[in-house]
């Protein structure tokens, strides 16, 4: 597939509760990525049971093959769309088929076009100048790095870290090693951007080496 649609997830969800499984957790489904932020509310269902007792008999028919396909189940045909499963929770009417919910797939596509200047070009987009550095209202002292999130309640997009040395050889090189818990990292020397670098392969410490002179 080239792409993940909500449908595949379906299959998959449905899939697991036929094989006997007894509880998914989805953390999309409320709330995405919060890393420690509280969601929920008292208005929103985010759990819902797949039996309920007294239920004599619940089905699911799944077709994993790549073609449509019919069956006859409990003397009833069933057609069944190709990668999908159909849940009957009276083993007689379908109420489901992961191959048939409402949702929206979009697929990013990008169009050249031509233009002798940037002012040809209509845009939405807008920018804001955020200064560099450490203001005095807001900063603090502490030894080691810090949660990003927890630390800056999400006023600002960007924690800043300050360090002050001084270098008395003009012609010496001095090395800046920096270890990060970052995913990304600007590193600024005199209020002049020396470099930028990002976490490899997902893991969650990085070091970036560079040379840092007075001037």
């Amino acid at each position: 597939m080239p792409y993940k649609p909500v449908e595949d997830i379906a299959f998959s969800v449905a899939r697991f509760f036929q094989r006997c499984g007894t509880f998914q957790n989805y953390y999309m489904y409320h709330g995405g990525t919060n890393f420690g932020r509280n969601t929920g509310g008292p208005f929103i269902s985010t759990k819902a049971a797949v039996y309920k007792t007294g239920v004599v008999c619940v089905a699911f028919l799944a077709n994993i093959s790549k073609s449509d396909a019919t069956v006859n189940f409990n003397g009833t045909s069933y057609h069944l769309v190709a990668w999908s499963v159909s849940i009957l929770p009276d083993c007689k009417n379908v109420v489901l088929n992961t191959a048939k919910i409402n949702s929206a797939s979009m697929i990013s596509s990008f169009i050249r076009e031509e233009a002798d200047s940037l002012d040809d070009f209509g845009s939405g987009w807008s920018w804001i100048s955020e200064p560099i550095g450490i203001s005095k209202t807001d900063s603090f002292s502490k030894v080691g790095l810090l949660e990003q999130i927890n630390t800056t309640a999400n006023i600002n997009d960007y924690l800043w870290y300050s360090l002050s040395l001084d270098i008395d050889d003009p012609g010496a090189q001095t090395v800046l090693h920096i270890e990060s818990l970052s995913h990304a990292l600007h590193s600024f020397i005199n209020r002049k951007l020396a470099a930028s670098g990002t976490s490899k392969r997902g893991k969650d410490r990085w070091w970036w080496t560079g040379s840092a002179s007075k001037t």
